[in-house]
């Protein structure tokens, strides 16, 4: 049998807990305010996905969607997967669109960012292909070579 001592103080504690978690609540309700301030600022602040961003370049730079997979190693499948809205590319299938497409620096960091990537300038990898890019250096075989070398993980080809 269990000390009454005990079951006092786990009494004592279950009454205590459930105060706090309706006082959290009611905490909650009445600031709901903080809500609509919320969905406004995402409003405001929110960039377009990565897929819209992703098929914006494909139109700038005229190209279609096959020279593009084609030319990024990804399968056909896997591409159009990429249309969908809440689709979300591994860092490495970004980087090798980015290449596919031949985009710039600042294009590559805004495919990145809407991915939720960033160039790492702490990551030899990222900054190979960083290097590659701002010399408009695009060819996979000479990119693969470079990342090699230097034991960083080549793309696919």
């Amino acid at each position: 049998m269990m000390d009454e001592k005990l079951l006092h103080e786990i009494e004592e504690y279950l009454r205590t807990h459930r105060e706090t978690s309706f006082n959290l609540y009611e905490n909650y309700t009445t600031h709901q305010p903080i809500q609509a301030e919320i969905a406004q600022f995402l409003d405001k602040n929110r960039k377009p996905g990565f897929n819209q961003i992703l098929f914006e370049f494909l139109e700038k730079k005229a190209l279609t969607d096959s020279e593009v997979y084609k030319k990024a190693g990804i399968d056909r499948r896997h591409f159009s997967k990429m249309r969908s809205s809440g689709y979300r590319p591994r860092k490495k299938t970004a980087l090798s669109l980015a290449l596919a497409m031949e985009l710039g620096i600042d294009e590559l960091e805004d495919l990145l960012s809407a991915a939720g990537y960033s160039i790492s300038y702490s990551e030899d990898r990222d900054l190979i292909v960083k290097y590659f890019v701002e010399k408009r250096i695009y060819d996979l075989f000479q990119i693969n070579e470079g990342l090699d070398y230097f034991g960083e993980e080549v793309f696919k080809i």
